[in-house]
């Protein structure tokens, strides 16, 4: 039996007297959920059964009749499916829109017991009715984005979901980034309005959607505060000299300035020389003369008891040169005898130790971790790499700083979204993006929040007050909000607002300083290490060559040599301190050895060695 569509829910006895008539054994339909409750009562009266297959709706008059049977799968079966999602993804609030009859309303209460049970909070519920016009769909999606919550199921028929959704997308809600700002500074114009010792009524009404005011930029926006179309402006405006000679605003309630964000490379290519890279040129120099000069000390310790540091001069250079840098390596295979040779090399292999421990560590890091470098330093560099694209937020005061900052504008690109920005950044100047973006901090925090594995704040351009609520000249509300901001702000109630809102988006990304790689080991690094290696081997310098000077201060100075010219007495300490030192035990020994090979005839020695 097929039934026209009813005009009422009410069974008349027409049809039942047809259905008598006709002895219908059973009904097929209806064809949707809106004639569900009129099938039903009529098939309860009738009794007779009810077969469907299109009417999905689970309404509490089908899930109680005897009569009713559904061939199709329940839309109540979706509700697992939808709260698996919202498991998976972690989000902790919702809110369902719905269209406004049988059909909206029948998975409503299903979903809403489902998302208590796994703790997901439904502030309010948001019900489109089938016959809203394009701009009653718009309110309602404002004022969706005047709350605190970023995540929205949808349950409507796909003719007005298609209108909704090209609605949502046209207001920005299919984008993250400003929608979360414009909320933040709601949420907190209510506290401080909370705070204040009297009550104030208030209406919010969407930017730039007034049926009589048509604002294209913050500047006309805080314009019409001044043409008494709105008594007062909340938002991120940012107080600025300019647009104070028209309105009065708070004190700010967050900090603000302008940032310049650009794109991070890996610049650690590696090549032949990398090995050079983990110490700057000064230091890799200093550590040079600081080997020579040890092996020098060491060599003028052992020189006159210690065979190993004797013999032709070449053998003498080399021996020393070898002792001093095969400290790197510990392998140094001549044994000292001095005290004070023994006190310089200790001192000196625990500086190279210190010194190639920072090197091996340095150079690890440059052949595995990735060297994240900014491709622009500064606004300088911008200049300086020719006609550079720099992007802005559309409607922003940033458009007049850049001009002011002399550049083109042709240079200048605008964007409304951080995933508009993000993309005009990847593709680079060459490809019809921008080298650079600026914005204000809030917004770039927002923004590396989310891209922090791509770029990075470089520098701050430009100071500002911050943001700040907006009222007419004189008005009197301004004193009484701005004390009640600072209670906000000293109460701790401004945190934990930020934190609801940000808190997400700014602990994704780990600190930027194990992003970006630090620079090679400088001498500023190990200038303590290299004063301690050199004045323990100048003391022991300078006390042994006294030692020396006051033992053989006879042969030196003796009345013979008096009368020699200053070359020959330098020429005279030389040839005294080549000769062994028969005041030390072990150069006492060596003298005898030799003296023992003289008698056997083995060589011929000068009377001074």
């Amino acid at each position: 039996m097929a039934l026209a569509r009813p005009c009422s829910s009410v069974v008349t006895p027409w049809a039942l007297q047809l259905i008598k008539d006709a002895e219908v054994q059973a009904i097929i339909g209806p064809q949707n959920s809106m004639q569900a409750d009129f099938i039903i009562q009529l098939g309860k009266k009738a009794q007779v059964p009810i077969i469907s297959f299109s009417a999905t709706s689970p309404s509490p008059t089908s899930l109680r009749s005897p009569y009713f049977f559904l061939a199709a799968q329940n839309e109540s079966s979706q509700v697992k499916a939808i709260c698996a999602i919202i498991q998976a993804f972690g989000w902790r609030q919702i809110v369902p829109i719905y269209v406004d009859n049988v059909f909206g309303e029948g998975i409503i209460s299903f979903l809403v017991d489902a998302l208590q049970d796994i703790d997901v909070r439904v502030p309010c519920r948001s019900a489109i009715a089938p016959s809203a016009t394009d701009d009653e769909i718009g309110q309602e999606l404002y004022k969706l984005m005047t709350m605190q919550t970023r995540v929205f199921v949808v349950h409507m028929e796909p003719k007005l979901g298609s209108r909704l959704f090209t609605k949502a997308k046209e207001i920005g809600m299919m984008s993250e980034g400003t929608p979360q700002v414009t909320g933040y500074c709601i949420d907190v114009f209510n506290a401080v309005m909370e705070t204040l010792p009297y009550a104030v009524r208030y209406e919010f009404i969407p930017f730039g959607q007034s049926r009589t005011i048509k604002a294209h930029s913050y500047n006309d926006l805080v314009y019409q505060v001044f043409l008494g179309n709105f008594d007062a402006v909340v938002g991120d405006i940012t107080i600025l000299a300019n647009r104070s000679n028209f309105v009065d605003f708070t004190l700010p309630f967050t900090e603000s300035g302008v940032s310049m964000v650009v794109p991070i490379t890996d610049n650690g290519k590696k090549n032949a020389w990398v090995f050079l890279k983990p110490l700057t040129w000064d230091l890799w120099l200093t550590s040079c003369c600081f080997f020579v000069f040890t092996g020098f000390v060491v060599w003028f310790l052992e020189h006159r008891i210690n065979e190993d540091f004797r013999g032709n001069h070449a053998n003498q250079i080399g021996t020393s040169l070898w002792f001093s840098f095969s400290t790197m390596v510990f392998a140094q295979r001549e044994k000292v005898v001095s005290n004070c040779t023994k006190f310089v090399v200790i001192i000196w292999i625990f500086v190279v130790l210190i010194l190639t421990q920072s090197y091996t560590a340095s150079l690890t890091s440059l052949l595995t971790v990735q060297q994240l470098q900014p491709t622009v330093t500064d606004v300088d560099q911008l200049f300086k790499n020719g006609d550079q694209n720099v992007g802005y937020q559309k409607g922003s005061f940033i458009f007049g700083m850049l001009k002011r900052m002399k550049f083109k504008e042709s240079q200048l690109k605008q964007y409304n979204t951080t995933e508009e920005c993000d993309e005009l950044l990847s593709k680079g100047t060459a490809n019809g993006g921008i080298a650079a973006a600026f914005d204000e901090t809030p917004y770039m925090k927002l923004f590396l929040g989310k891209y922090c594995s791509k770029y990075t704040t470089v520098q701050s351009v430009y100071r500002t007050d911050g943001f700040g609520f907006v009222f007419p000249k004189g008005s009197p509300l301004v004193s009484d909000v701005s004390r009640a901001i600072l209670s906000v702000t000293e109460g701790g109630k401004l945190k934990e607002i930020e934190s609801a809102w940000f808190g997400k988006e700014t602990n994704n990304c780990p600190d930027s300083n194990t992003q970006v790689s630090s620079h090679s080991l400088t001498l500023a690094s190990f200038w303590g290490l290299f004063l301690i290696a050199g004045v323990a081997s100048l003391t022991a310098l300078i006390f042994s060559l006294s030692v020396f000077l006051y033992k053989e201060r006879y042969k030196i100075f003796a009345p013979s040599v008096a009368e020699v010219s200053i070359g020959g007495k330098i020429q005279r300490i030389l040839t005294v301190f080549d000769s062994l030192d028969s005041f030390h035990p072990a150069g006492e020994k060596l003298q005898q050895e030799k003296n023992n090979k003289v008698r056997d005839g083995a060589i011929g020695v000068s009377p001074y060695t």
